[in-house]
């Protein structure tokens, strides 16, 4: 939807992180450890090659890199998840804005189960006084 904004896709390896950036239609690869990443769109990631998951400020911050934004207070990210999206952003140090998500259904159901559990969760915290509503 956005081809010049970077898809960042992250691995800890041995010799530590390494990211691949898909962005224009081509590929960067960055980081330490790239020499361990797998071949493009292979899910054979390697012994002691693990993917990288939300929340990692790492993958902000990979992303902010490939932009060319120097302070992360600069940039927002959108999200429609708190315990992904914008707990990534704060562990970056990046501005959050929480977005409604438009439709649950698109998404598998492991992530599906973790949007309800947040839900509820995030309900408790309001309910209780601990988060503002809206």
């Amino acid at each position: 939807m956005f081809p010049e904004v970077p898809v960042i896709l992250g691995f800890r390896t041995p010799e530590g992180p390494a990211f691949r950036a898909l962005v224009d239609g081509g590929e960067r690869q960055t980081g330490p450890g790239r020499g361990f990443l797998p071949p493009h769109g292979s899910l054979d990631v390697g012994v002691g090659v693990r993917p990288m998951r939300k929340p990692a400020a790492e993958l902000v911050a990979e992303a902010l890199r490939q932009l060319d934004v120097d302070d992360p207070i600069e940039a927002v990210m959108i999200g429609d998840q708190y315990f992904t999206d914008i707990v990534s952003a704060n562990l970056a140090g990046a501005r959050s804005i929480k977005v409604d998500t438009l439709d649950r259904s698109s998404f598998p159901a492991p992530v599906r189960l973790s949007q309800r559990f947040e839900t509820a969760w995030v309900g408790l915290l309001r309910a209780i006084r601990l988060l503002p509503d809206g």
